[in-house]
């Protein structure tokens, strides 16, 4: 299992600090419990292949991709932040 967590804290004089952590169990990669889902999308795919990785080189994968797609939302929840996100209509 996997999860991943951003909290806004207040942190006094109108300022707020964003904490994201992300956490994987103990038992991470595993195998779904056994059951096997009805439809495979490319990401399930893709943690089937990484459930087969010995953790020592799986976990530093797993942290430039996710390094990378964090990346990615922390700019779009700043720029939103800022002001600079127009409505779709």
């Amino acid at each position: 299992m996997v999860s991943w967590e951003f909290f806004l804290e207040p942190f006094g004089n109108g300022q707020t600090r964003l904490l994201v952590r992300g956490r994987v169990s103990a038992s991470w990669p595993g195998t779904n419990n056994g059951h096997k889902p009805s439809v495979r999308r490319p990401i399930e795919r893709v943690y089937q292949l990484l459930s087969h990785t010995p953790r020592w080189l799986m976990t530093p994968v797993a942290e430039i991709g996710h390094g990378i797609m964090q990346a990615r939302q922390l700019q779009q929840i700043r720029r939103r932040a800022e002001g600079g996100c127009q409505a779709h209509r």
